[in-house]
Order: structure tokens, then sequence, then C-alpha cells
């Protein structure tokens, strides 16, 4: 677990802040593009919000370091609470919040509870740390599941597609070798 510092509390700020930014930045990209490219929600929606959680976490903890991650996380906590504001509302076309469906949403309580332990330094006992550690190492490769499933699946078909070309080519051979 992290310090609660100075420099992390500017740090986690400045995440914010950027994720923030780099949200408003898609929101406008996205209404701009709606008109150009005839955009629809689900298209609009994959475009402002990505699945950060999964690639970049793992990413950041390789590549950088386990005290690096807390910064990705500020940016996911931003998501996060955009996902289940503007992107619910978006996606089921309301016009107004249920604002007590956002608080009572697992991952907003998940964001709030994660917010109040680091602020108040409140460290878990050793056996749930253990256990949300071993649950860390599995994010990665969970969220890759689905991807890799596809690009087996997407193979298969390949090389079916392969086979069935490959038996046509025997079956022309064959009637050649029979005339």
């Amino acid at each position: 677990m992290r310090d609660y510092t100075a420099d992390v509390k500017k740090g986690l700020l400045l995440a914010c802040v950027a994720a923030v930014l780099v949200h408003v930045l898609f929101l406008i990209l996205t209404t701009i593009l709606k008109q150009v490219l005839q955009l629809d929600t689900i298209e609009r929606a994959t475009v402002i919000y990505s699945n950060a959680g999964i690639l970049v976490i793992p990413l950041v903890q390789d590549l950088l370091g386990q005290e690096y991650v807390i910064y990705s996380s500020a940016y996911i906590a931003v998501q996060l609470i955009l996902i289940w504001t503007h992107c619910k509302n978006m996606l089921c076309e309301e016009d107004r919040l249920e604002w007590k469906k956002v608080f009572l949403n697992v991952n907003i309580i998940s964001i709030i509870v994660g917010v109040i332990l680091f602020v108040c330094k409140i460290q878990l006992p050793s056996g749930m740390q253990d256990v949300l550690d071993m649950m860390n190492n599995m994010i990665g490769p969970i969220g890759m599941l689905p991807e890799w499933l596809l690009r087996m699946y997407l193979l298969r078909l390949y090389l079916l597609k392969k086979e069935t070309m490959f038996r046509q080519y025997c079956d022309w051979l064959f009637i050649q070798y029979l005339y």
C-alpha cells in the first residue's frame, strides 16, 4: 500500500484533473464526430469509455512498478463515475440521474471506501491484503480472456475456411486425375 504523502496527493490530483480533461476532450470529440461519421450511441460510448481498468493497471504495474498504480487508479475512478452517470444516461436515453442508484452502485461504493481507507491510512488485515493481492494478479489475464477467446474463434474460422479451400482443391485435383 502506498503512503499518503504530499507528493502522492499532488500526483493523485493531477491524475484526476488529467482524467477529467481527457474525458471532456473525448466528449467534445464524439459530439463533433457524431455528425460527421454518423456515430450511434454505442460507438460514441466506446470512444469515450475505454477498458482502462483491465489494460492500464497491469501495464503500469509491470512497466513502472506497483507504486505508480495509484495514479492510474485515479483515472479509472473518474472513468467509473462517468460511466455510471453520463454513460448510463446516454445508453438508456434518460434525461436525469437517479442519484440513489448512482451512490448505491458497487463500483461507486468501492471508490468511496478505497478513498476513505487511503486518506485515513487504514491498513487491511494481512489475510485480506493477501486475497486482494492475489486478485490483483488475476485482473490482467482475466480481462484479456475475452480477447483471447475471440482470437481463437477467429483463428478457428480461418482454419475452417482454409480446410474447406484445401478440400475443394483436393476434390478438383481428384477430378482432374480421373479425367
